[in-house]
């Protein structure tokens, strides 16, 4: 009991949050003026949808629009995160509802004997609200509305620019009573045609004018009841009866005394025939993608209009319970409307009232029958219908001039040509294929090499002794590095061999010796650049350099060892873990052929430290008698990272590396320094925990000043201490001096 208490309880205070009594009053108003147009749209779709064949069963659209209309209004009234919207029988989906009810005609006009028109073609419809509410609740549940913002957006003006083509020639459809081509366009200016959708034509122009105009919340209501103000009087004055009017087309009907709609029967939805309804299944992924991207821009456009997040996987899942609703009942396809949410919200006030308030009049015209509807001359339901076509195209076709390159413009007018010849399918497969070629030119010309350098720019954080350095030097402009970016593939793949070829002919440098590939920024590769690199590597071997692959992704790396021909045989691309380590392997590898120059070039360990010292020898001499000397094997720790020491260190044999390791366990190697070289002054002078460790790569030989020795020289020969600080103090500047020259390159 108190579990149902507190629920009740919850209930009662988002009641009294969501419902205050106070704007029930205020809410009327909107709601009246809601209602009114909703019925109007409700009446205008349905009659795109049942026409010709199916005209006669006009009621039954009516009602399964209204019926839209109701469930998912109520739906999104209750649990939608936007108070105020209002959804109706969607209008972005009810050309393409159209079309499959036309092939459900043409099939059945095909093969008479088909079965039941009627209950084929609402089985059809009902199946798509169905499978229109699943699809837009998974998507919602699963939070992968964002998948639907990747759609390029030309490919989606040219949705909108189409389904704006199919309204406009919706609404001379409903006016003509058959669907017009472009063969028999010349029948429209039939006298007998020409009066009747002129004045639809004119109230849409008017209606899209006056909205450029002034963007008041009555601007489309007032002119909506002029235009069926202004038929009434003229039809008056020349004394012409309703029954005339409806005899005439002036008027829909004649319509039953009451609206034909029932929940759904399963006794009708089994004589449909399912072939029919399958072979016309093709448009209905139209209606799913439609559906989805339609109400995410609606979803956008309403957060400009209450002027904060709206919650776009939430209002997705809102829609697909809505439609599910409605299908059970026998709807169309509907979600939220921009046009009346709009109204709604800026009218005000933003309260769910007006989403009740709206549905409850919706109801009450489902119940009590058509006789609101069928007073609503068809020269204004058409010129709605055409209102918001233009609308659309006007968006599409005019205000995105300025607002979308010339190519991505193309591609919209060209889905709309092609929707209109060839109808919405054939238009989104081009559309899409037409903005993935663009993708595809556009990508192509984004330089794939981000940054380029010679070997000369970019030395190794490896402290070599100075007869190494000098060697060095002379030969580094051999090694050239190139840093990646992006997807390479055919388009980008090109332009890198272009790179290397331009490097290769280059007479003004040292010819290429060495060629490091950096990954690091590298998003993925095709089988056209899998190919580049196969040719890269011949290039290698006929021209006498190595290629060194660096910072290479496990994806891109297992791609690459995909092809034997890349990372074996004679010459085969090297794999490294970055660029630091490859220009190691290369600077070895310059220095391989003269070990015995080097050896005899190399100066005794004393010389070293006096020249450490600016040449000073009786200051070097005393300086290491408080170094204690031992060898130390290969793995041993000198310092570990986070430990408070100050020990420094000077190397006479072997090598020191100085290793970072990261929160995630990976360790990065910052410098590795080599005989001759001072480490460990950073701890030394600041008393902190230790930056790095500092582990011997090989067996080596150290000096160690404790401490304790430190405290000592300080008290006994001062003139050694500030030889040693001038030392370090410069040995500090210079190691600075090329970090930052790293840093620079790292940041081109």
């Amino acid at each position: 009991m108190a579990t149902v208490s507190g629920v009740l309880t919850r209930w009662g205070d988002w009641w009294r949050e969501e419902f205050p009594i106070s704007s029930l009053g205020r809410a009327l108003p909107t709601a009246f003026l809601c209602y009114f147009l909703t019925v109007i749209f409700s009446v205008s779709l349905a009659a795109l949808i049942f026409r010709g064949p199916l005209e006669p069963y006009l009621s039954v659209g009516i009602g399964m629009s209204l019926f839209s209309a109701l469930a998912t209004g109520l739906v999104v009234t209750f649990i939608g995160t936007v108070p105020g919207s209002i959804a109706i029988c969607s209008d972005r989906t009810a050309p393409l509802l159209a079309v499959f009810a036309s092939g459900m005609v043409a099939a059945f006009t095909q093969h008479p004997n088909a079965g039941d028109l009627l209950a084929t073609c609402m089985a059809g419809l009902i199946f798509s609200t169905f499978l229109t509410g699943v699809a837009l609740a998974l998507l919602g549940h699963y939070r992968l509305g964002r998948l639907i913002r990747f759609l390029p957006f030309p490919v989606v003006g040219g949705f909108m620019a189409g389904a704006g083509w199919l309204l406009v020639k919706g609404s001379l459809t409903v006016i003509w009573g058959r669907e017009p081509t472009f063969a028999g366009v010349w029948h429209l200016f039939e006298p007998a045609l020409l009066w009747r959708w002129i004045p639809a034509v004119g109230l849409a122009v008017v209606l899209l004018l006056a909205m450029q105009r002034w963007h008041h919340f009555a601007t489309v209501p007032v002119l909506v009841l002029g235009a069926v103000a202004l038929f009434y009087l003229v039809t008056g004055f020349y004394s012409f009866s309703l029954p005339e009017l409806r005899a005439t087309g002036w008027l829909p009907g004649p319509f039953p005394d009451a609206i034909t709609w029932h929940p759904v029967n399963f006794d009708a939805i089994q004589s449909a025939n399912w072939n029919v309804i399958a072979q016309n299944t093709d448009t209905l992924g139209a209606v799913l993608l439609v559906s989805a991207i339609s109400l995410l821009m609606i979803s956008s456009a309403l957060e400009l209009t209450v002027q904060g997040d709206v919650d776009a996987d939430r209002e997705l899942e809102t829609a697909g319970i809505a439609n599910l609703v409605a299908a059970c009942g026998g709807g169309l396809v509907g979600m939220h409307s921009l046009s009346l949410s709009s109204l709604s919200l800026k009218l005000g006030p933003r309260s769910r009232w007006v989403g009740v308030l709206t549905a409850g009049g919706v109801g009450m015209t489902l119940y009590a029958g058509p006789f609101v509807v069928s007073y609503l001359p068809l020269p204004v339901i058409g010129g709605l219908l055409c209102y918001l076509g233009l609308n659309f195209l006007w968006e599409w076709l005019v205000d995105s001039w300025g607002r979308v390159p010339r190519s991505e413009y193309l591609i919209i007018v060209l889905i709309l040509f092609v929707i209109a010849w060839m109808g919405y399918i054939p238009g989104v497969g081009i559309g899409l294929v037409m903005a993935v070629v663009l993708f595809a030119l556009r990508y192509s010309l984004i330089e794939v090499v981000r940054l380029e350098m010679s070997g000369a720019r970019h030395r190794s954080n490896v402290d070599r002794p100075e007869c190494e350095r000098d060697l060095l030097r002379e030969r580094r402009e051999a090694i050239h590095i190139l840093k990646l970016q992006g997807f390479i593939f055919f388009g980008t793949a090109h332009g890198l061999l272009h790179r290397v070829r331009s490097r290769v002919h280059a007479a003004s440098q040292l010819p290429l010796g060495y060629l490091i590939v950096d990954f690091r920024h590298v998003t993925g590769l095709d089988s056209s650049a899998l190919q580049s690199f196969a040719k890269l590597k011949r290039m290698a071997r006929q021209l006498n350099f190595r290629v060194l692959c660096c910072s290479v992704p496990p994806r891109i790396a297992q791609a690459l060892r995909r092809e034997p021909e890349i990372l074996e045989g004679e010459c085969p691309l090297l794999l490294q873990p970055d660029v630091d380590r490859a220009v190691e392997w290369c600077e070895t590898e310059i220095l391989a052929p003269h070990q015995e120059q080097l050896k005899r070039d190399q100066i005794p360990f004393a010389k070293v430290v006096e020249n450490l010292l600016q040449g000073r020898s009786e200051i070097a001499a005393r300086l290491m008698t408080y170094f204690e000397r031992r060898p130390v094997p290969a793995a041993t720790v000198l310092a570990v990272q986070g430990e408070r020491t100050r020990d420094l260190f000077l190397i006479e044999e072997g090598q020191v590396s100085a290793q970072f390791k990261v929160g995630h366990g990976e360790t990065i190697r910052l410098r590795t320094l080599g005989a001759g070289s001072i480490v460990g002054e950073i701890g030394m002078y600041l008393n902190t925990p230790r930056t790095a460790s500092l582990i011997a790569d090989q067996d080596s030989v150290i000096w160690r000043l404790s401490p304790d020795f430190l405290a000592r020289m300080e008290k006994e020969d001062p003139r050694v201490v500030a030889a040693l600080h001038e030392a370090l103090a410069r040995i500090v500047t210079l190691r600075l001096i090329q970090a930052n020259e790293l840093l620079e390159t790292a940041l081109r």
